[in-house]
């Protein structure tokens, strides 16, 4: 990326002036700062231009990080051979021990896959396939910067290797974050809503993210806690009326019915969509 030239260099208006129009200025604009002119009243500054300016510092900054990214992946050792030709034995050993590893990652035995994969390639080290097929075992163990190494000697190997490349650029990207979930997207669990919900509902439409509509049933909360302990429809009415009245079994069919729609909300709410809008 080109730095900024430093002040020094920039002595003179003519010289900051064919800087600021190698920049993009007109070049009545170069010359009116850099001669120190103040702008007309009804000058406007040119979003277009503006705009051009941010997605180009974007876009150098992505591939400036993606190159950071990448010197790191290459220097990172696999312990694997270099490359050389191999025999028509060597080559027959290679592709035996590559089914194997085949079976063997598909059991989910990546350990044991990966054993074999390497002696495959140290009987073939050229072969882009099994080099592809190791970083195929390192992403099933989430060994993300590994797997990317592998895909890139893949295609040292065979440049032609078009979908060795294509794992190194998905996992590049993956890397750079430019598909990364927002905050809100983070995975709940609703085990953990519904016992929430049971011990105050309310709390699993917080837990969830459901600000508004657990507010709403935090304030129903607050009403029928009232009415059952500090007013004559809840247990202070058990004197008036010489036992329970039909105003508390209203109060508590109330709360049961709250208690309920808040645990199957809580786990409803929970499965949704994190992206869609929530009430």
């Amino acid at each position: 990326m080109e730095q900024p030239p430093s002040n020094q260099n920039l002595n003179s208006p003519t010289d900051l002036t064919a800087e600021l129009i190698k920049r993009g200025f007109s070049p009545q604009e170069a010359i009116r700062i850099a001669n120190g002119t103040p702008p007309p009243a009804s000058a406007k500054p040119d979003s277009s231009l503006i705009s051009q300016d941010l997605a180009s510092i974007a876009a150098e900054a992505m591939s400036r990080k993606a190159e950071l990214m990448a010197e790191k992946i290459r220097k990172i050792d696999l312990r694997l051979p270099a490359f050389r030709e191999a025999s028509i034995s060597e080559m027959q050993k290679a592709d035996t021990l590559l089914r194997e590893a085949g079976i063997l990652q598909r059991r989910e035995k990546y350990k044991e896959a990966e054993a074999k994969c390497r002696e495959a390639i140290n009987a073939n080290p050229s072969d882009s396939a099994a080099i592809e097929i190791l970083g195929d075992i390192y992403q099933g163990v989430a060994r993300i910067e590994e797997a990317m190494a592998a895909y890139l000697r893949a295609v040292a190997a065979d440049p032609k290797r078009a979908s060795a490349e294509r794992k190194y650029g998905d996992l590049l990207m993956q890397q750079q974050n430019w598909n990364a979930a927002l905050p809100d997207d983070v995975a709940r669990f609703p085990f953990l809503a519904i016992i929430l919900s049971l011990l105050l509902p309310g709390l699993g439409q917080l837990y969830n993210g459901q600000y508004l509509k657990s507010a709403i049933i935090f304030a129903v909360d607050a009403i029928l806690f009232y009415l059952l302990a500090f007013s004559n429809w809840g247990f202070r009415g058990l004197h008036l009326h010489g036992g329970v009245s039909m105003s508390l079994i209203t109060c508590f069919a109330f709360l049961a019915v709250l208690y309920i729609v808040g645990l199957v909300d809580a786990n409803l709410g929970v499965k949704s969509n994190n992206n869609q809008p929530r009430f």
